[in-house]
């Protein structure tokens, strides 16, 4: 791995290639400087430090290409001040450190060590990709066969040439014979150059001739350095090994050298940062690197380096964050790092691979950490991890951050020991090339830095698979199929689950390619009995016809599971299930789980199956259905089912939440009301369901197909009932709302598919007003307005058909009728009143039989 132990990163400048730059920004009070050819700030006290220092330029600090100034985000307040290489950094710092017109002061260097183990040659001696015990591949022997079963998972997928993995590193060497057919190509740069063209922009995406990647030291496009050999003290010797890991091709063209990469059929981006040893202007070449891969296609981005301290990571983290939450494609695969325990992480461990800092938790879903695996299936001693017991730093606090082991191998001192003598590990994997001698690149190398490609690879194989899987299910895929590791040098007591040491297990390429991953639907976290909840889940490769899975469900927080679905054959992917939700026997279960079997037929080996399990990693929860009476204030939001007339007692308030939606099944569980078949929500307390324009309540039948007449009504036929409404839909009932106590407002409603009528008033209310709605009637009435005074019935409109009855109907109430819009009853009355003496005024009518029948009364027309 390679271990940023200092500070802060930023672009190398050609023009100052003997300077080093302090990174600084400005407290939020003070306004950032108009950046010209001078090197001053235009604020006196920092502009003093700078002169006394022999500030040689002052630039915006923001990844290559910089963008405009409105474009910085997080970089907005940040510059780069650069000085010689001959400046007293202790004192520059402690000057700038107490200024207060600055809020941070970093200097900006990165230290680069490389950590190495053994190499190899040849497959037949890649125990990480299929181990066999052998003398030939390590000295473990047959109890010692860990790798992350690669050969099997080829048998599915080895990967897309659609499928990109960025390697940003200390290089790649571009010409090596593993590596030189695997690389990106940057079609729409390379087709618009010709032999002769000067470097430009082809693709515009602000980095000139960026053909297979870029290089941010040498600001061009040639992810390799200049030397065509590569040294340690150069770089890429480093690089070069993980990208070989992830995708070194397979047979060479038919030559049959080297070795093969776990994802030997997908892409190579490469991206330099840097080299062995110190380097400058590293905080930006990284950010520059990741935003690069991010930006340019890349589905995972390969990192074995990382920092050592807190402020460097955090500002990776403000730079990056857009970059892999867009879209949730692009997963992030950085090494923990080789520095074993670590009691407290400030100082030596990843600062990207420990705890994610307040405000970035999205990390989470698309990070994955791998420490480094043995071949007897452990953690080698140097692989780093945290220690339980610690909770300082400015983190979100303990937790297992090692996600994942994969292969790595070296460990001084350790029973994971490489073979030095016939470089037998990874990547001296050159017989004979330009002359030069077998093995001349790479005397040994592994660690957690060998590790991260691995699982790099094994992301890249989902992908290839699923193109549309996204980032954070591949993280979980990758998890969950990982194989436990129920011991460690450093822990005393048998393990089970996820821990420090080796987070979640070591990774298994071919049981990640068979994982049922449970996916989260697309439904309510709440669901009710007779609520279809369509379960899916995704199996990479399956057997059509043969393979099966059963389908699981637990009721007690995933303590025991009960079968709901056995022997579905895969017919279709991903695998589907439409699971309609029982009455459960209590009011509500909280933490309803289920779980997906998958059994696959091993290459056709008829009863021969190979099993894997995953439990959901989301819950919802199952309410028991409404009925009776409640018994206290209660509010209703989402959803709610009523399966039997439910009551509401005199001096009791239902409200309903905006947004809600409320069913009323067809049957009536209690057998009583009005309708003994029909359901009913009767009303003697309070009804308040107060929707909105953009959140209105719907009241509506409960079946899969909804018909009129499906329950009975809202029913507030006493006094003391009181119904206000607004913004809420009522339909599929006998009667809409039958409302004859003391206080009844509809305000902005709509009433649809309701059998008989829509509404019904009267009974001498002391308020009754119904103003705004929309009504469509069908066969029936829209509006029966009994005996009383003191009702109102203002700019409605009412839209009738040919079975419409009436559109409103007045049996005696002293009514005011104004401003409703009342049309299409071509079989019968716009208006028909009965007695009383209504006040009719400013009401349109149109397209109807009769347009105001008058039958009795004395009614006021205007």
């Amino acid at each position: 791995m390679i271990l940023l132990t200092l500070l802060v990163v930023a672009c190398a400048h050609s023009a100052y290639a003997d300077s080093l730059s302090v990174v600084v920004r400005l407290k939020d009070s003070v306004s950032p400087p108009a950046i010209t050819s001078s090197p001053d700030f235009g604020i006196a006290s920092l502009d003093s430090i700078g002169n006394e220092f022999g500030i040689v330029s002052l630039e915006p600090f923001s990844p290559d290409p910089p963008g405009d100034a409105s474009e910085r985000g997080v970089f907005a307040r940040l510059y780069s001040a650069y000085y010689p290489d001959t400046t007293n950094w202790d004192s520059l710092l402690t000057r700038y450190d107490a200024d207060t017109n600055l809020s941070l002061c970093l200097m900006d260097t990165l230290s680069i060590e490389l950590y190495s183990a053994p190499t190899d040659e040849y497959f037949q001696y890649q125990w990480m990709l299929d181990n066999d015990g052998s003398s030939g591949q390590h000295p473990g022997g047959s109890s010692a066969l860990a790798d992350i079963d690669a050969v099997e998972a080829w048998a599915f997928t080895a990967g897309s040439s659609e499928i990109i993995i960025s390697v940003s590193d200390d290089g790649i060497f571009t010409a090596h014979p593993d590596l030189d057919s695997q690389l990106w190509e940057n079609r729409a740069e390379i087709d618009g150059d010709g032999p002769d063209d000067p470097p430009d922009d082809d693709d515009e995406n602000g980095y000139n001739d960026d053909y297979y990647g870029y290089d941010f030291v040498e600001m061009d496009g040639d992810p390799s350095i200049n030397n065509p050999e590569p040294t340690e003290e150069a770089g890429q010797i480093h690089g070069t090994a993980v990208a070989g890991i992830a995708v070194a091709s397979r047979n060479n063209s038919g030559t049959n050298t080297g070795v093969v990469g776990v994802a030997y059929d997908c892409k190579l981006m490469g991206v330099r940062l840097g080299a062995g040893g110190e380097n400058r202007n590293a905080v930006r070449f990284a950010i520059s690197a990741i935003l690069y891969a991010t930006g340019n296609g890349a589905r995972v981005v390969s990192q074995s380096w990382g920092f050592a301290k807190d402020n460097l990571a955090d500002l990776v983290f403000d730079a990056v964050e857009d970059g892999f939450a867009d879209g949730d494609s692009i997963l992030w695969v950085i090494s923990s790092a080789n520095g074993g325990i670590d009691p407290d992480p400030q100082e030596s461990i990843n600062k990207l691979a420990v705890n994610t800092p307040s405000g970035h938790e999205v990390f989470e879903d698309f990070r994955i950490v791998v420490g480094n695996g043995c071949y007897t299936g452990e953690r080698t001693p140097s692989s780093s991890f945290v220690d339980p017991s610690w909770t300082g730093g400015p983190y979100l606090g303990p937790r297992q951050d090692v996600t994942v082991l994969a292969p790595g191998g070296h460990s001084s001192g350790s029973n994971c020991l490489h073979d030095t003598a016939n470089k037998r590990f990874l990547w001296d994997n050159v017989t004979e090339y330009e002359g030069s001698n077998p093995g001349y690149w790479f005397h040994s190398f592994g660690g957690t830095s060998a590790a991260q490609p691995h699982v790099a690879g094994i992301a890249a194989l989902l992908f290839s698979d699923d193109p549309e899987l996204k980032a954070s299910t591949a993280k979980l895929i990758i998890e969950q199929s990982a194989i436990d590791v129920t011991s460690d040098p450093a822990a005393s007591a048998t393990l089970t689950g996820p821990d420090v040491y080796s987070g979640y297990g070591y990774a298994n390429a071919h049981r990640a390619l068979l994982y049922p991953m449970v996916l989260e639907p697309a439904a309510s976290e709440t669901l009710w009995c007779g609520d279809t909840i369509d379960l899916e889940w995704r199996v990479p490769k399956t057997n059509t016809n043969k393979d099966t899975c059963d389908v699981y469900v637990s009721y007690d927080g995933g303590g025991t599971y009960t079968s709901i679905a056995t022997d579905l054959v895969f017919t279709s992917y991903p695998g589907t299930y439409s699971w309609t939700v029982p009455e459960p026997t209590e009011d509500h279960i909280d933490e309803v789980f289920f779980k997906v079997i998958a059994r696959h037929d091993e290459e056709g080996a008829g009863d021969s199956r190979y099993s894997v399990a995953d439990t959901s990693d989301f819950a919802v929860t199952i309410r028991k259905s409404l009925s009776g009476t409640i018994s206290a204030d209660t509010t209703w939001a989402a959803r709610a089912v009523v399966e039997g007339d439910l009551t509401i007692p005199s001096g009791k308030l239902l409200t309903v939440n905006p947004g809600s939606v409320i069913h009323f099944k067809e049957g009536d569980a209690t057998s009583g009301g009005s309708d003994a078949l029909k359901t009913e929500l009767i009303v003697k307390g309070k009804l308040k369901v107060a929707g909105s324009t953009t959140s209105p309540v719907t009241l509506q039948s409960r079946e899969s197909t909804p018909s009129e007449g499906d329950w009975y009504e809202i029913s507030a036929t006493t006094s003391s009932g009181v119904v206000e409404l607004s913004h809420v839909t009522v339909r599929d009932a006998i009667y809409g709302l039958v409302a004859a106590g003391d206080t009844t407002i509809v305000d902005t409603c709509a009433f649809l598919a309701n059998e008989n009528q829509d509404l019904k008033l009267g009974d001498s209310p002391d308020v009754c007003t119904v103003t705004g709605c929309t009504i469509t009637v069908g066969g029936g009435t829209g509006i029966d307005a009994q005996s009383g005074g003191n009702m109102v019935l203002l700019n409605n409109t009412i839209q009738c058909d040919s079975l419409t009855t009436n559109g409103i109907l007045l049996e005696g109430p002293d009514a005011t009728v104004t401003g409703n819009t009342i049309e299409d009853c071509t079989a019968g009355n716009a208006v028909y009143v009965y007695s009383g003496s209504p006040e009719l005024t400013k009401n349109t009518i149109k397209d109807s039989k009769y347009g105001i029948l008058v039958d009795g009364g004395s009614p006021d027309i205007g």
